[in-house]
């Protein structure tokens, strides 16, 4: 399996470098490399192709679901927790990240509620952003 999913790194990667693909496609290219990084347990990689599908396809739940799982996965509460809030901030009808909103916060038992931390805190439901800020994306300091 590990030869396959190199292989199709490359490929996905090749293909972007390419220009061949229509630019609003390519984050969902960006999205299979997370999810092959998060395979290969390249976790800084899997975060910063995670942070380029939320910010260039913010509205759509996927890229904040996946990152969310990895997060959430590696006992990173505090970073799934802020992730799932920003996806709900774009994505606040998704049935997907509301579920898992309601999950994680049964499973950290209030542990984040009574710092304020809650998914739930804090989020203005009213008002959507236009746009995703350097605040919502993930900074591996390169």
């Amino acid at each position: 399996e590990g030869g396959g999913a190199k292989a199709a790194k490359a490929y996905a990667e090749a293909s972007l470098a390419s220009d061949l693909l229509p630019r609003k496609s390519q984050w969902r290219v960006y999205l299979e490399l997370a999810d092959l990084s998060k395979r290969e347990k390249q976790w800084d990689q899997a975060r910063h192709y995670y942070s380029v599908v939320c910010s260039t396809q913010p509205y759509d739940a996927q890229g904040w679901h996946g990152w969310f799982k990895m997060e959430e996965e590696q006992g990173e509460n505090e970073r799934a927790s802020m992730i799932l809030k920003n996806g709900l901030r774009f994505c606040e009808y998704s049935e997907l990240l509301l579920a898992c909103a309601i999950k994680h916060e049964e499973r950290l038992g209030g542990e984040h509620v009574s710092s304020g931390n809650s998914i739930g805190s804090g989020s203005s439901r009213g008002s959507r952003p236009k746009k995703v800020s350097n605040d919502y994306v993930y900074d591996d300091g390169a």
